[in-house]
């Protein structure tokens, strides 16, 4: 009972540590100043992107997403899944080497190996169909 009347303080005392620093900030910021002032608003020929009255290569737009978006993030996702595949391949290792004998223990810990296995080969084959969609002149066109 002890331990948890000490848990429940330490608890209380720290919420109202943070209480009193989020106070402190929240209210420190005053009204209006006579030194605010508006924003400026900046020139738009300074800025990036096709300028007006010319004419904008659409096409250009769908081959950056196609040539180098996509393929970044199929790429990305992959990794994740053969990481996790090879990351399950050693928990696997790790549950047979701690089994000890123990059938129920070393059954599980081939079928953890197995299905990282059966993981890893289907992101390994995904990744070389996403190398042979996006780097074969595959050409994703709009549908009408």
């Amino acid at each position: 009972m002890s331990k948890k009347i000490q848990q429940l303080g330490f608890r209380l005392f720290n919420a109202g540590v943070m209480l009193l620093l989020t106070v402190g900030t929240v209210f420190a910021q005053g009204g209006t100043t006579p030194e605010t002032k508006a924003p400026k608003i900046p020139d738009i020929s300074t800025l990036p992107g096709p300028q007006a009255g010319k004419d904008v290569d659409v096409s250009k737009v769908g081959g950056y997403l196609q040539e180098q978006f996509l393929p970044k993030i199929a790429v990305t996702i992959i990794s994740l899944a053969v990481g996790t595949s090879v990351l399950f391949i050693i928990i696997g290792a790790i549950m047979m080497l701690t089994a000890y004998g123990n059938e129920e223990k070393l059954g599980n810990a081939k079928k953890t190996i197995i299905l990282a296995l059966i993981g890893l080969v289907i992101s390994l084959l995904s990744y070389v169909i996403v190398q042979l969609i996006f780097f074969t002149g595959y050409q994703i066109t709009e549908i009408t």
